[in-house]
C-alpha cells in the first residue's frame, strides 16, 4: 500500500508540467476512486491527509467555472398545464430579473419548425413569487470517504446558504425539497418538505457513514423518489467531490432515467470531481454545472446556484392554447439586453 501511494505522488509531480486538461483528467482517474478505497481499507488518517494534500494541484491547475444558459426546463405536460418554466440568464450566466409579460413572445409550431403561430401569454411570474408549491428540489449529497470533517462544514455551510436564499421564510410557498445522502447506499434522510428548519437539520446531521461513491445510483434513485411528487417542475441537485465507484446503475442508465422522466440534474462539483462526466450529466438532462476547486469556495457555488434557481419564471399561456404536440419557441427581450430565444419540444 505504501509503495502504491509513493508511486502516485511521484506521478503527480510529473503531471505538473502537463497541460491543464491532462492534469485534471489524470488526477480524477488516479485519486477519486483510490482515496475512498484507501480510507476504507486502512482506516489511517495519514492517507486522508495525503489525499487532501493533492488538492493543491487542483487549486493551481483547474479553474472554477459555471455552465448556465437560458433554457426551458423539462416539466410536466405543457399541453395540459398550459404553462412553461424558463430559466433566464444573460450572456455571462447571471439571472435576468424583472421580466414581465410584455417582454415575452411565445410561438408554437406543429410542422417541425417550418411555420410558427403566436400564442397569447396570460402572465409571467418569477417562481419565487408564486403562492403554491410549484417545484420539488431533490438534494443529493455525496458522503464518500474522501470528504473530511472540515469539508463537511463547508458543504453544510453552502447548503444552508442555498436554503436560506431559496426558502426566505420558514415555509416556502414555491418550493419543497428532500435531503438524500449517498455513499455505499442511497438514503432519503428527509422527505420532501417546505420546512427550512427540517431541511437544515437533515443537512447538519453528519452521522451518515462516509464510504464509497454510489453517484449514479443516487441520480437513479433520486429520480424515482421525485417523480411521485405532484409538482410540475422537479429538479435534482447533485453535490459531489469524486467519481462513481460503487453504483449498480451505469452513467447511461442514470441519465436515461432522468431524461425519460423529465428531471433535470443540476450539479455542483468540487476538488477531485470528474468534471467531464458531471458536465455531461448536467447538460444531457437539461440543467447547469458549477465547479469549484476548493471546499472553502462552496458558499460561492451554492450562492450562484440559488441565484439560478431564483431566476426561474413561470409563463402561463392563454386558455385557448390547445396544441398537444409541437415546438414551443419563447423569445424574451428585457430592455436593451440581447434577446434570448428558447425552444422546447412537447
Amino acid at each position: 500500500m505504501t509503495r502504491r501511494i509513493l508511486m502516485m505522488v511521484v506521478l503527480l509531480f510529473g503531471l505538473v508540467q502537463m497541460r491543464c486538461s491532462a492534469v485534471s483528467n489524470a488526477i480524477s482517474d488516479i485519486t477519486s476512486l483510490d482515496c475512498d478505497e484507501w480510507l476504507q481499507e486502512e482506516g489511517d488518517s495519514t492517507l486522508n491527509e495525503l489525499c487532501r494534500d493533492l488538492e493543491g494541484y487542483l487549486d493551481t491547475d483547474i479553474s472554477s467555472f459555471t455552465t448556465a444558459q437560458s433554457q426551458a426546463m423539462p416539466t410536466a405536460d405543457i399541453a395540459e398545464e398550459k404553462r412553461t418554466y424558463i430559466m433566464l440568464t444573460n450572456s455571462e450566466g447571471d439571472p435576468i430579473t424583472d421580466v414581465v409579460a410584455d417582454d415575452v413572445t411565445v410561438e408554437v409550431s406543429t410542422d417541425g419548425g417550418e411555420t410558427y403561430a403566436e400564442v397569447a401569454v396570460d402572465s409571467v411570474t418569477n417562481l419565487a413569487d408564486v403562492t403554491e408549491v410549484q417545484a420539488s428540489l431533490g438534494m443529493l449529497i455525496d458522503y464518500s470517504g474522501s470528504i473530511m470533517d472540515s469539508d463537511l462544514e463547508d458543504v453544510n455551510s453552502g447548503l444552508g446558504l442555498f436554503y436560506d436564499n431559496t426558502f426566505p421564510t420558514e415555509a416556502s410557498s414555491a418550493y419543497q425539497s428532500a435531503v438524500i445522502k449517498f455513499s455505499n447506499e442511497v438514503t432519503v434522510v428527509q422527505d420532501f418538505t417546505s420546512s427550512k428548519t427540517a431541511l437544515g437539520a437533515a443537512v447538519d446531521d453528519t452521522s451518515y457513514a462516509r464510504l464509497s461513491t454510489s453517484l449514479y445510483d443516487a441520480i437513479y434513485d433520486g429520480v424515482t423518489e421525485i417523480i411521485d411528487e405532484p409538482t410540475a417542475l422537479n429538479l435534482l441537485i447533485l453535490f459531489t467531490d469524486g467519481v462513481d465507484n460503487h453504483s449498480v446503475h451505469s452513467k447511461d442508465e442514470a441519465i436515461a432515467q432522468a431524461v425519460d422522466h423529465k428531471v433535470p440534474v443540476c450539479v455542483v462539483g468540487v476538488g477531485f470531481a470528474d468534471v467531464s462526466t458531471l458536465r455531461e450529466i448536467a447538460e444531457d438532462t437539461g440543467c447547469f454545472f458549477i465547479y469549484k476547486t476548493l471546499f472553502s469556495d462552496l458558499d460561492l457555488a451554492f450562492e450562484v446556484f440559488s441565484d439560478q434557481i431564483n431566476g426561474f419564471y413561470v409563463i402561463d399561456l392563454d386558455d385557448a392554447f390547445s396544441e398537444t404536440t409541437g415546438i414551443l419557441r419563447t423569445t424574451i427581450e428585457v430592455g436593451e439586453a440581447e434577446a434570448r430565444v428558447i425552444e422546447q419540444t412537447f
